[in-house]
């Protein structure tokens, strides 16, 4: 009887069950605070988040049988799609505004984000534009092919994000383009040249450009370079972490999640530092750590460029949404609005990191076929 091969470093169906402990654990104790219990619903968040939840099982499920390399010729078009979505948010009765951001649709049953469905298509569309062997529809001057233009299309996408007030992301999709064209063999320099061009000029966009962007990031500085107050948002995150100590307040017995403004969503990371601990926060990046090791090994073990191109892009999708998320709520960044992924609320976020993840079950089912 032939041995079913090991798993690469720990089985993903392990991860994923840790990732919806923690999940359902944050979002029923970030819902649970007096605010919502005046509203006669006080598990809104936390019922919305398991039905999400729910799908992202099944869009898993789905993705896993997804053969990445017949995907690839059709991802400019599922790119395309992406940019009239963003474009969309900038009509009227379609587009939210929501905070100063304009960032959501709204077809009345479904609100969506499309910048989420944008990092799914673009690592999507960069790891067929980058792939070596994808064949005729690649092949420079032979006929115009979306998949010619890898910067202006990223381009294109980061200032449609950041024309919406979403500096953060539109700084993560030219990161995603930096580290695609590093590891592709690229020269080094150009990448340090571009990435570094962007961003003093989001930088000098962002300063000049007044509203709450150029207001926050004021804030911060004054905070990080001058010993000057924080804004209120990380005052109260500051001041959750510091009563969690160790072990947390417990379980439920938060104070500082009624003062935070989004405690479900941007500022989960404190909710659970206060109630659960400093130890059980390094549990948390322990995950997040595992994860990310298990791409990178997945990555090491392929022999298909493609392969290798779209687990370091969703690697390195993780690990910076994480850090911008957990960094902000300590002051290392300022306020961005960014999802922790798997964890916080956010709904058109939780499921594009469940397909991806579908995607990357489905090149390690490959990959462990392979060396088995």
């Amino acid at each position: 009887m032939m041995k079913r091969p090991k798993a690469v470093v720990i089985d993903m169906k392990v991860i994923l069950a840790a990732f919806y402990v923690f999940s359902v654990l944050a979002m029923w104790t970030a819902s649970v605070t007096p605010a919502m219990r005046n509203t006669g619903n006080p598990l809104f968040f936390f019922k919305r988040h398991l039905v999400a939840a729910a799908v992202g099982l099944v869009i898993y499920f789905l993705c896993s049988r997804l053969v990445l390399k017949r995907l690839l010729p059709l991802t400019p078009w599922l790119h395309l799609f992406s940019l009239l979505l963003l474009f969309a948010v900038f009509l009227p009765r379609l587009g939210v505004e929501i905070n100063g951001a304009r960032r959501w649709i709204d077809i009345g049953f479904l609100r969506f984000q499309p910048s989420e469905w944008a990092k799914l298509t673009l690592i999507l569309y960069l790891t067929a534009s980058f792939h070596k062997e994808a064949g005729g529809y690649r092949r420079l001057g032979d006929h115009f092919s979306l998949n010619n233009y890898p910067l202006l299309m990223t381009a294109v996408t980061a200032l449609l994000i950041f024309a919406g007030n979403d500096f953060s992301t539109s700084i993560v999709i030219l990161v995603l383009y930096g580290i695609i064209y590093f590891v592709s063999g690229r020269n080094p320099k150009a990448v340090m040249f571009w990435a570094s061009s962007a961003l003093l000029t989001g930088l000098l966009v962002v300063l000049r450009g007044g509203g709450f962007r150029s207001g926050r990031l004021d804030s911060w500085l004054n905070y990080l370079f001058h010993g000057g107050p924080p804004a209120y948002q990380l005052r109260h995150s500051i001041a959750a972490f510091q009563m969690g100590g160790y072990f947390g307040r417990g379980f439920g017995s938060g104070a500082y999640k009624s003062l935070l403004p989004e405690a479900h969503t941007d500022f989960v990371f404190a909710v659970i530092g206060e109630e659960m601990g400093f130890v059980f926060i390094l549990g948390l990046i322990a995950l997040y750590l595992i994860m990310f090791y298990k791409l990178i090994r997945l990555s090491d073990e392929s022999k298909h460029d493609y392969e290798r191109y779209f687990l370091l892009l969703t690697g390195s999708l993780f690990a910076f949404q994480s850090i911008i998320n957990m960094g902000v709520t300590v002051g290392l960044f300022p306020v961005t609005g960014m999802t922790l992924p798997l964890i916080s609320y956010g709904r058109t976020s939780f499921l594009i990191f469940m397909a991806l993840l579908g995607m990357v079950r489905s090149i390690e089912k490959d990959i462990m076929r392979r060396i088995a």
